[in-house]
């Protein structure tokens, strides 16, 4: 599978193979089991608490392997705590704070917060992706559709 990102003048790729990872210079590094790149993170986080693998207790920690165009890294989330979340359509919502600890040689500023909801099957119902101290995005479910 393939990872880009693309920016104004700039997309970079990671490529995910079945034993290595090949990152955006060229460079292959060997594939971590269960790695993710930066979007999948958060179906595989989701699906972990939902199936029982792991429990979400505030003051927890759970940690995946990120594949990003610059490297492999794993990273580790710190479960910082409990939040009730105010969403348009939805309501009140009890969400889980999943916060990343810094990594050494992050070879950028871009980390993700996650809020994941018990109620709602761990899916993320807010994700703040910061770079940097002035560019952020902040993304607040608004409705959520089974089919």
């Amino acid at each position: 599978s393939v990872y880009q990102e693309t920016r104004p003048n700039r997309t970079r790729i990671v490529k995910l193979g079945p034993d290595n990872v090949v990152l955006n210079d060229g460079r292959t590094v060997a594939k971590p089991a269960g790695v993710q790149d930066t979007a999948s993170q958060f179906v595989e986080l989701s699906h972990r608490f939902a199936t029982g693998q792991e429990k979400l207790v505030v003051g927890g920690a759970t940690s995946v392997w990120l594949a990003r165009p610059g490297g492999v890294d794993r990273w580790t989330y710190d479960i910082v705590g409990r939040d009730q979340l105010q969403t348009p359509q939805l309501g009140s919502i009890e969400a889980f704070h999943l916060k990343p600890r810094p990594i050494r040689d992050a070879r950028g500023d871009i980390y993700a917060e996650i809020w994941l909801a018990p109620a709602l099957q761990y899916l993320p119902v807010r994700i703040r992706i910061t770079q940097g101290t002035e560019a952020w995005v902040d993304i607040l479910v608004d409705k959520i559709e089974q089919r």
